[in-house]
């Protein structure tokens, strides 16, 4: 399977950003069928993705983008 890598969308022009892609199987902390890769740059859509990738379980994704979300990190 490939992945298909999205961009966060607060990336600044250059070297400082975060892809993420979602993919299938299970991952620790995953209440499903599914978990979101995540890796920085170098990398992405055009470069395939950067040498590390973290494989986040959706629960774990999901419980940090709202951290984010309501300012709590």
């Amino acid at each position: 399977m490939t992945e298909e890598w999205q961009r966060s969308s607060h990336c600044a022009e250059g070297n400082s950003c975060v892809y993420v892609a979602a993919a299938t199987g299970t991952a620790p902390g995953s209440t499903g069928p599914g978990y979101v890769l995540v890796t920085g740059s170098p990398g992405g859509p055009g470069g395939g993705p950067a040498a590390r990738v973290v494989r986040v379980g959706d629960a774990a994704w999901t419980a940090l983008l709202d951290a984010v979300k309501g300012r709590q990190l």
